[in-house]
């Protein structure tokens, strides 16, 4: 983190000094400066993205995972209002539109703000890429997680959920939000079996989905690369009516 703040630091510096010492040089040379100094504006402006995407991404897991829900006074927006197409995918089931903001919001969630539960998935090792043109971005991320929940017969039940989230980022009013998040499931267990073997997590909303070199969830998530624009690549949702 400080190094990206010293990166914006230095380019600022280096964009004021080179743009005094243009003054003194010929059209060509000038030309050359101004570029430069584009460049470095440019490089300014994806560091700042990357951290404001890093931050959404972090209120988005405390505020899902925590039963912080639209109309609560520490509620902070982390989905696209605006954006046709918003998306939010769990494996292979997508949701669209109001569903699909309703969901990521926790709010079709049974246990949200239930006593005796608790949802925990953390946001590590981010692969972020900013579209050149600056108004979209993409990432890929790994959230290992713990959920509790207390079953229909009262007793609480625990699990570890490991996932990969692929997410697509659209910028909304100057602000980055969340337009396309699709999770894919590693596994679901009690922490007391092995993810290799088959067991049941009865009475709860927790499904469990084994592990296997077949069906590993690592081949399903595109690490996104470079692009110009949105349409020159993929999209970690498909389009709605598609076949998925």
């Amino acid at each position: 983190m400080i190094g990206r703040f010293q990166t914006i630091l230095l380019t600022i510096c280096a964009a004021t000094f080179i743009s005094s010492w243009a003054f003194g040089q010929d059209a060509k040379q000038q030309q050359q400066i101004l570029d430069k100094l584009q460049e470095l504006g440019k490089i300014a402006q994806n560091t700042l993205d990357r951290l404001e995407i890093e931050n959404l991404m972090g209120v988005y897991s405390l505020q899902n995972k925590g039963s912080v829900k639209p109309g609560d006074p520490d509620f902070r927006e982390t989905i696209a209002e605006k954006a046709q197409g918003v998306c939010y995918g769990q494996d292979s089931t997508y949701l669209y539109g109001d569903a699909a903001r309703k969901a990521m919001h926790g709010l079709n969630d049974p246990t949200l703000g239930k006593p005796g539960t608790l949802k925990v998935h953390l946001v590590s090792t981010g692969h972020i890429q900013i579209a050149e043109d600056g108004q979209t971005a993409k990432a890929a991320f790994y959230s290992p997680g713990f959920l509790t929940e207390v079953g229909t017969d009262g007793k609480p039940k625990s699990a570890w959920d490991y996932k990969r989230y692929g997410v697509d980022f659209i910028k909304e009013n100057g602000k980055w939000r969340i337009w396309h998040l699709a999770e894919y499931t590693d596994f679901v267990t009690p922490p007391n079996v092995s993810w290799t073997e088959k067991v049941s997590i009865p009475n709860t909303t927790i499904k469990y989905q084994p592990w296997s070199l077949e069906t590993g969830a690592q081949n399903k998530l595109k690490v996104p690369t470079p692009y110009r624009t949105f349409s020159e690549t993929f999209s970690y949702c498909p389009a709605e009516g598609s076949k998925k």
